[in-house]
Protein backbone atom coordinates (compact mmCIF):
# COMPACT_ATOMS: atom_id res chain seq x y z
CA UNK A 1 0.00 0.00 0.00
CA UNK A 2 2.90 2.33 0.72
CA UNK A 3 4.20 2.22 -2.86
CA UNK A 4 0.71 2.60 -4.32
CA UNK A 5 0.20 5.74 -2.22
CA UNK A 6 3.55 7.16 -3.30
CA UNK A 7 2.60 6.76 -6.96
CA UNK A 8 -0.94 8.11 -6.44
CA UNK A 9 -2.73 4.86 -7.27
CA UNK A 10 -5.90 5.45 -5.26
CA UNK A 11 -7.63 2.50 -6.93
CA UNK A 12 -4.94 0.11 -5.66
CA UNK A 13 -4.92 1.64 -2.17
CA UNK A 14 -8.71 1.32 -2.03
CA UNK A 15 -8.56 -2.32 -3.18
CA UNK A 16 -5.96 -3.15 -0.55
CA UNK A 17 -7.91 -1.31 2.15
CA UNK A 18 -11.00 -3.39 1.39
CA UNK A 19 -9.36 -6.76 0.77
CA UNK A 20 -6.32 -6.77 3.07
CA UNK A 21 -5.85 -5.91 6.71
CA UNK A 22 -2.16 -5.00 6.94
CA UNK A 23 -2.84 -1.32 6.44
CA UNK A 24 0.07 0.94 5.66
CA UNK A 25 2.98 2.59 7.40
CA UNK A 26 3.69 6.29 7.81
CA UNK A 27 5.73 5.94 4.60
CA UNK A 28 2.49 5.83 2.61
CA UNK A 29 1.67 9.36 3.74
CA UNK A 30 5.29 10.47 3.34
CA UNK A 31 5.40 9.23 -0.26
CA UNK A 32 2.11 10.88 -1.16
CA UNK A 33 3.12 14.13 0.57
CA UNK A 34 6.57 14.21 -1.03
CA UNK A 35 5.00 14.01 -4.47
CA UNK A 36 2.20 16.50 -3.76
CA UNK A 37 -0.60 13.97 -4.21
CA UNK A 38 -3.27 15.93 -2.32
CA UNK A 39 -6.10 13.53 -3.23
CA UNK A 40 -4.08 10.60 -1.89
CA UNK A 41 -3.15 12.46 1.30
CA UNK A 42 -6.82 13.23 1.87
CA UNK A 43 -7.81 9.61 1.10
CA UNK A 44 -5.20 8.19 3.49
CA UNK A 45 -6.42 10.52 6.21
CA UNK A 46 -10.16 10.00 5.71
CA UNK A 47 -10.47 6.40 4.52
CA UNK A 48 -7.36 4.54 5.65
CA UNK A 49 -7.19 6.62 8.83
CA UNK A 50 -3.41 6.85 8.99
CA UNK A 51 -2.54 7.79 12.57
CA UNK A 52 1.18 8.65 12.45
CA UNK A 53 2.61 10.73 9.65
CA UNK A 54 6.23 11.15 10.78
CA UNK A 55 7.93 13.85 8.74
CA UNK A 56 5.30 13.96 5.98
CA UNK A 57 4.42 17.62 6.55
CA UNK A 58 8.09 18.65 6.47
CA UNK A 59 8.71 16.59 3.33
CA UNK A 60 5.73 18.22 1.62
CA UNK A 61 7.00 21.71 2.50
CA UNK A 62 10.55 20.92 1.38
CA UNK A 63 9.19 19.86 -2.00
CA UNK A 64 7.01 22.96 -2.36
CA UNK A 65 3.67 21.25 -1.76
CA UNK A 66 2.28 23.82 0.65
CA UNK A 67 -1.36 22.79 0.24
CA UNK A 68 -0.41 19.30 1.43
CA UNK A 69 1.66 20.80 4.27
CA UNK A 70 -1.26 22.94 5.45
CA UNK A 71 -3.69 20.02 5.24
CA UNK A 72 -1.45 17.76 7.32
CA UNK A 73 -0.83 20.45 9.94
CA UNK A 74 -4.54 21.24 10.17
CA UNK A 75 -5.72 17.62 10.39
CA UNK A 76 -3.13 15.91 12.59
CA UNK A 77 -2.16 16.72 16.17
CA UNK A 78 1.50 17.57 16.83
CA UNK A 79 2.30 14.14 18.30
CA UNK A 80 1.24 12.44 15.04
CA UNK A 81 4.18 14.17 13.37
CA UNK A 82 6.64 12.22 15.54
CA UNK A 83 8.30 9.19 14.05
CA UNK A 84 6.98 5.87 15.31
CA UNK A 85 9.21 3.51 17.18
Amino acid sequence: MDAAAQFNRINIVEFLRVHRHEGCSEWAMAGAAANGHMDMVRYLHQQVQVQRIGGSASIAAQNGHFQVFEYLCANYPPDAHDYGE
